[in-house]
């Protein structure tokens, strides 16, 4: 070890200083045993759920099929809702789909509906999304 001088210093660890092993937080063993949780019973298990989910599934694949009379603003707005609820990852092939479209459609050009929000969401999803679009002029 190196003092700033040049000189070497020498520094000795007494066995005070020394680390011990892992500390322990001395918690107390749950009460969540394998067994406890092998026996919970979930009632939304089986055919019937996921048939549901299944349909669901569609019926948001059906909301994001390409329709040029929609506003572009309906788009946005929908893919960042499954984004925040977490599900957007279902439909990447779809959401990848609609954005190519609305960025032909209306590309870098502002839409005289677009508040401040629509604008915000249309800069982070293309953005996010790999789609070049400037940051104003």
């Amino acid at each position: 070890m190196s003092d700033g001088s040049g000189t070497v210093v020498n520094v000795l660890i007494t066995d005070e200083q020394k680390p011990t092993g892992r500390r322990s937080g001395n918690y107390k063993p749950s009460i969540w045993d394998f067994n406890f949780i092998q026996s919970l019973n979930n009632p939304h298990v089986g055919e019937e759920y996921v048939k549901r989910g299944a349909e669901r599934k569609e019926q948001v694949k059906k909301l994001l099929e390409w329709n040029n009379e929609r506003e572009p603003s309906y788009y946005f707005e929908l893919i960042d809702d499954l984004q925040r609820l977490g599900l957007l990852y279902l439909f990447q092939t779809q959401v990848k789909l609609v954005l190519a479209n609305l960025y032909n459609k209306i590309g870098n050009q502002t839409q005289p509906k677009d508040d401040l929000y629509t604008a915000a969401l249309k800069f982070r999803l293309f953005r996010q999304y790999g789609f070049h679009i400037s940051q104003g002029d």
